[in-house]
């Protein structure tokens, strides 16, 4: 019979699917702030692509009991997503502070990925999907850092 307690892994997982939805949400938020509309179509996309990327990653959190909600993502990122709108409604460099945003909720992203990929009883799929994941992350901080942005 297994435990009642999620393992360790498991409990990463759920760490990183947390921050997908954050993810998610903060850069369909940021679609609606931008009105650039490259950059809202651009915004809608990776919000998409965290979507997918949650929901494959939900599939493979399981416990005996239930599946966890992908729906939830954390307070941290309700914050975030917070902030934002306020440094956007503050700022003269709106587009900057948005962007600035982004790439702080991104790196924390990668260390929940980072953080996840390092525990020792994750499977292969799982494994390759998160350095997947993770990759994707990271093109994405440097594009922003290109974009001349950093945080």
């Amino acid at each position: 019979m297994k435990s009642a307690e999620p393992s360790e892994n498991q409990s990463k997982l759920s760490a990183v699917v947390a921050r997908y939805v954050d993810s998610r949400d903060g850069y369909a938020h940021a679609a609606k702030l931008v009105d650039e509309t490259d950059l809202s179509t651009a915004f809608v996309e990776i919000s998409k692509k965290r979507a997918a990327v949650a929901k494959k990653l939900t599939a493979l959190v399981t416990t005996d009991q239930d599946s966890p909600s992908e729906a939830n993502g954390t307070l941290e990122g309700a914050a975030h997503r917070w902030w934002m709108g306020v440094r956007e409604s503050m700022s003269s460099e709106e587009l900057h502070a948005i962007l600035s945003e982004c790439v702080r909720g991104e790196k924390v992203l990668a260390g929940a990925l980072e953080d996840a990929i390092k525990s020792e009883d994750m499977n292969d799929e799982t494994r390759s999907l998160m350095t997947a994941a993770l990759a994707d992350v990271q093109m994405a901080i440097e594009h922003f850092k290109f974009s001349g942005v950093e945080s």
